[in-house]
């Protein structure tokens, strides 16, 4: 993959520069940032082959991240018993990942029948049977697995089986995250996995982070989708400031990660031409809105029908051929490792995401964020200029495209200047004594 041959590349560029002419955006303090993306491999658990192609791609292309699910019936069919041929198989999906370096999103969820009758746990004996089954898979993955999330979009009747209950829930994250943290105080425990960022869905969390009480949840997590427009010029951005504010109000500084979002490449989606740069732009637009780690949902289209919009959210196809949107997000991925977001910009159509890596190298990601025609929503912008300026004569300036190939900057004295389109490109900074 690009990602590997690139690295090298973006390790030998230090420096700094300034933004010409464009306004920072609402202040995000600076944030380290995770490329990852759902293999969800307990789909493969009988399939050694696919989840070790899976697993291998995902490598190559460099992400940082997983989540993986383990479901509670299957884990536990009966009280106390626990399937162990089931275990094994995730056992070697889990030591498959930590091999290659991924890490891992553990997510606990859905009722076992035995206790909750299939629905979501309602009172404080299934709780606490839930709370046991967060505490086994804790030690049994103790060291491995260092981040458990707790349930999947509590605030859909279709997850929570049942009517949304955002006491109930908070009720549930506090009794899993006290059972996880007595196995190991240095897990993570990630709360919410909302669908949505809406008023509504933002409403159902905080009555259940109250619920639950300070310090339930390290993190929070939320699934904002954006459907077929840009992230950046979706109610996204408005939505997770306003989940910022309001979690600050009441107490909650904690990161913020989106666990589940993307693009369907279903025939109502979007165009598999258009994924790269919109999932690439939904990275970045997500960084610099103040979450740390975007995990998109999901890594392999799960089926082959073209009318399914669940089929088709993937960077693989179902028969694992990647999509063009793999390589992008590869060289997105080897370009922001080990890298923290250092401001937002936006002026005359363009916008810049500002990253800077250790040894003093500085990353733009920028690209025209004017509004588009329907049917081409990453359509060049004529005229939408990304201006340097301050730059020494003993500087030095590299760009990127979207697939990490070289461009010509154009370079004046002091000023560096590269058009923005409608898919970001990167630029960098070599200062002389870097």
């Amino acid at each position: 993959m690009v990602t590997r041959q690139w690295k090298a590349l973006v390790l030998a560029l230090a420096g700094a520069a300034l933004l010409a002419g464009c306004r920072p955006c609402e202040p995000v303090a600076p944030h380290p940032v995770a490329v990852g993306s759902g293999l969800y491999l307990d789909r493969t658990l009988f399939d050694r082959n696919r989840r070790d192609t899976i697993v291998s791609l995902a490598a190559e292309a460099g992400l940082h991240w997983t989540r993986e699910e383990f479901l509670w019936e299957g884990i536990e069919p009966a009280p106390g018993q626990h399937s162990e041929s089931l275990l094994e198989r995730h056992d070697a999906r889990v030591t498959k990942l930590a091999a290659a370096g991924i890490q891992i999103l553990g997510l606990l969820d859905y009722g076992a029948e035995w206790s909750t009758g299939g629905g979501a746990p309602s009172t404080d004996e299934q709780r606490a049977d839930f709370a046991r089954h967060a505490a086994f898979m804790a030690e049994r993955y103790r060291g491995v697995i260092t981040h458990w999330e707790v349930w999947n979009e509590p605030n859909l009747e279709k997850f929570w089986h049942g009517t949304p209950d955002p006491e109930g829930y908070g009720l549930l994250l506090r009794a899993a995250a006290d059972a996880l943290r007595a196995v190991d105080p240095e897990i993570q425990v990630v709360g919410g996995a909302i669908a949505g960022c809406g008023r509504d869905d933002r409403a159902f969390l905080m009555r259940a982070l109250a619920a639950a009480g300070p310090g339930a949840c390290d993190i929070v997590s939320i699934h904002p989708y954006s459907g077929e427009s840009p992230w950046d010029r979706s109610d996204g951005p408005g939505n997770v400031c306003a989940l910022r504010r309001q979690l600050a109000e009441a107490g909650w500084s904690v990161p913020l990660w989106s666990t589940e979002c993307g693009h369907s490449t279903c025939d109502d989606g979007v165009a598999v031409e258009e994924q790269p740069g919109l999932l690439v732009r939904m990275y970045l637009s997500q960084f610099a809105a103040g979450i740390e780690n975007v995990i998109s949902y999901d890594f392999v289209d799960d089926g082959m029908d073209p009318l399914e919009k669940e089929h088709h959210w993937g960077m693989l196809y179902h028969d694992l051929e990647p999509k063009p949107s793999l390589r992008v997000v590869g060289v997105l991925a080897g370009l922001l490792e080990g890298a923290w977001v250092h401001g937002h910009f936006q002026d005359g159509g363009v916008e810049a995401v500002r990253f800077e890596k250790d040894g003093g190298l500085t990353l733009w990601a920028v690209w025209a964020g004017a509004e588009y025609p329907e049917n081409d929503p990453l359509a060049s912008q004529r005229g939408r200029v990304f201006t340097l300026d301050g730059l020494l004569s003993s500087d030095t300036v590299t760009a990127l495209d979207l697939h990490g190939r070289l461009l010509v900057v154009d370079r004046e004295g002091g000023t560096a200047r590269l058009e923005a389109g409608g898919s970001p490109r990167y630029l960098f900074i070599q200062s002389a004594g870097g």
